[in-house]
């Protein structure tokens, strides 16, 4: 069942107290709450004078117009909690003239956060003290409270200026970006939507104040690129945790990212921007029509063999019928030459089928020459 709560009854007693003091009229704002159940109490006094002629040493709010010290004068009024370093909280005994409370926690002592709320926390009227300084605003009575500071995870924005972010909606997560390899960016969150196509992000989270140059100069960058993407570009960088990898898949795609991989066309690497396509393989194919794995930098073969077949594999070959290439599965022999003896005998011709033929020195088949002189046929 929903809870219901009830207001049962405000106590509210009014004295009429004659002072020999100036012609003004106080409100003496003696509020507590206790809470028994679904109770809720309330007690204000009022009377004549000033808060100060008066004594009053809990909230307090003078007024001169007639009859001012109306309940609405409470409500018209912000008061702040009051704290200094190593203080006690207190609400404060007088308005806030400004209608901003403050609360500023120094996070950079390095103890606990439950411990420096409790030591270094300051509380007030008016604006931050220090933007250096975590800090949060709010502008109604005693909202300055230590669930309001809780409520933000607390980002750089720029050199000696934090920010609060909600965590309900950045999270605990910071950033640090450099665009155009020159414009710093901080700021609170996951962000992912800028314009530019160079762009680097070190993001940070669970840590207030994290996202320092210091951690995007130890980050680790990666490019990125899921196998259907056809290129990589700077937009496709990616910070990393340990390492990055590049893999070669079964069908000749390829994938890079973030992370470690330990299959055979596998390669991981630790710099940044390392997992490019050159630390990783590449296929050849092979005799059987499966291909066969090879540095990126090392070749590929075909070779026409004694009974005219191609023979395909990784590597390098020294034989005059045989070639070599460097593209990825570049060896499939489409197009790949028969070879005829040149007419000294010694030196091979290219030719585009498998008839050889010796006669006078003329290359080709009797036919295609439309030669009708005796001559000898040959296949090599």
């Amino acid at each position: 069942m929903m809870e219901r709560i009830c207001l049962i009854i405000v106590w509210i007693t009014m004295e009429r107290v004659r002072l020999n003091v100036k012609n003004r009229i106080v409100i003496l704002i003696n509020v507590y709450i206790s809470r028994n159940g679904d109770l809720f109490f309330y007690d204000f006094k009022t009377g004549c004078g000033t808060c100060d002629e008066n004594k009053i040493n809990v909230s307090c709010v003078d007024c001169r117009d007639f009859k001012c010290n109306s309940r609405n004068k409470l409500e018209e009024t912000v008061f702040c909690y009051e704290r200094d370093k190593n203080g006690k909280e207190n609400e404060g005994r007088r308005p806030c003239e400004e209608k901003i409370c403050y609360i500023s926690v120094d996070l950079f002592k390095g103890v606990p956060e439950d411990a420096t709320l409790k030591n270094f926390t300051r509380q007030g009227c008016g604006k931050c003290p220090s933007p250096a300084i975590p800090c949060q605003t709010c502008n109604y009575s005693l909202c300055n409270n230590e669930t309001l500071f809780k409520d933000s995870h607390y980002c750089w924005a720029e050199t000696n200026t934090t920010i609060p972010c909600k965590i309900s909606e950045y999270g605990n997560v910071c950033y640090y970006a450099v665009i155009n390899d020159s414009k710093v960016e901080q700021g609170c969150g996951n962000k992912t939507s800028w314009t530019e196509s160079n762009v680097l992000a070190a993001k940070c989270q669970n840590k207030h104040l994290c996202n320092t140059k210091k951690l995007f100069n130890e980050s680790l960058f990666c490019l990125n690129k899921a196998k259907d993407m056809l290129v990589v570009s700077k937009k496709s960088l990616k910070q990393c945790n340990e390492e990055c990898y590049f893999r070669r898949l079964s069908d000749g795609r390829m994938e890079q990212g973030c992370g470690k991989c330990t299959e055979v066309d596998c390669r991981n690497c630790k710099q940044n921007f390392c997992n490019h396509r050159t630390i990783g393989v590449k296929h050849c194919w092979t005799n059987n029509g499966s291909t066969c794995s090879t540095g990126y930098n090392d070749n590929c073969f075909t070779e026409r063999n004694n009974t005219n077949e191609l023979n395909k594999g990784c590597g390098n070959c020294t034989s005059q019928v045989c070639k070599t290439c460097t593209g990825h599965r570049c060896n499939d022999g489409n197009k790949f030459p028969y070879y005829c003896f040149g007419s000294d005998g010694e030196s091979l011709l290219e030719c585009p089928n498998p008839d050889c033929y010796i006669d006078k020195g003329i290359c080709g088949t009797f036919k295609h020459n439309f030669m009708n002189i005796p001559g000898v046929e040959n296949s090599f």
